[in-house]
């Protein structure tokens, strides 16, 4: 009997293509996570090869000195310039032991396979190849949650965010994944907002779009009462705060 998947391969991909077309401004924490992730590798000791980079790095890791520089993206469409490749991360279509290093950036959170996704990373890398993860994890979205999750009248609310991953659960699926030299860590980030509007906005823009595959459609009447708890808990300055804890993986390939 087929395992039903969490999300949905389609409205993942359009989700994506969504992401990696938004303006660069409004993926800041995208590219927050990028140049955390870039820095550790800057940190780490030299590994010879290509580098991967899946999902969107805002530009970030592409304006280093990258040389053999190529993407992989659940995305419906390319992007111009790039080297891309379309596919979902539990079914990249990479050799074995090619990379030197491989970047995942918004994306192992939204991946039906999460463990099967990094061992195939790992089998893409080289011997002694570096891996550096980054995505949102549990914490995020607080205050989205409050206000989309609440229980109204004596049904039960809809999911209509998905699952999340701890610290703690990303380093057991790095070592389930067999790297080595394996690290988890996280970091908590507020931001406030004074429109509901461009809290959505920005979500969908770094890569916290629903793409769970029972989503439903959200009504007109919902989408005002959301609006109204938005503004119901704006503070004496008129803004309201979210927090956002990106999860960082780093780990290495056996030699």
């Amino acid at each position: 009997m087929e395992i039903p998947e969490t999300f949905d391969r389609m409205a993942r991909r359009v989700r994506r293509h969504k992401v990696t077309n938004s303006p660069l401004a409004d993926r800041w924490i995208v590219a927050r996570m990028a140049t955390e992730l870039l820095a550790r590798w800057q940190e780490s000791p030299p590994v010879s090869g290509p580098v991967l980079i899946i999902g969107d790095d805002a530009g970030v890791i592409a304006a280093g000195d990258a040389s053999a520089l190529y993407y992989a993206d659940a995305c419906i469409g390319g992007r111009i310039g790039e080297q891309l490749v379309i596919c979902d991360e539990d079914r990249i279509p990479f050799a074995d032991k090619i990379f030197g290093v491989i970047f995942s950036i918004g994306m192992i959170d939204s991946v039906n396979d999460v463990p099967g996704s990094l061992i195939l990373a790992r089998r893409c890398l080289k011997p002694g190849g570096l891996f550096l993860g980054g995505f949102l994890g549990v914490g995020t979205g607080q205050t989205l949650r409050s206000i989309v999750q609440t229980i109204d009248g004596d049904s039960a609310p809809r999911v209509r965010m998905h699952p999340q991953i701890d610290v703690r659960a990303a380093g057991d699926l790095l070592a389930r994944a067999h790297f080595v030299n394996s690290v988890a860590d996280m970091e908590t980030i507020e931001a406030s907002y004074s429109s509901w509007d461009k809290l959505i906005a920005d979500i969908r823009a770094n890569s916290g779009g629903n793409a769970l595959a029972s989503r439903s459609a959200v009504t007109r009447s919902k989408a005002i009462v959301w609006r109204d708890r938005f503004d119901a808990q704006k503070s004496e300055s008129g803004r309201v705060t979210e927090t956002f804890c990106p999860v960082y993986m780093t780990g290495t390939a056996p030699s």
